[in-house]
């Protein structure tokens, strides 16, 4: 059985790594140039899984 603590522990690891995800997405996306190779891919690839239709067409 999973404890209260191990709970804690989880969430609070959970919180965490979607949080530091949010912050590395807004770096990407403050220092996004078109040459940059691997960045410009990666900022491509979240703007297509939010759904954008700029880069859908």
């Amino acid at each position: 059985m999973i404890t209260d603590v191990q709970l804690a522990v989880f969430a609070n690891v959970l919180g965490v790594t979607l949080f530091l995800l949010v912050v590395l997405y807004h770096y990407i996306a403050a220092n996004y140039t078109k040459s940059s190779g691997f960045l410009s891919a990666l900022y491509i690839i979240m703007h297509l899984l939010k759904g954008d239709r700029y880069f859908s067409q």
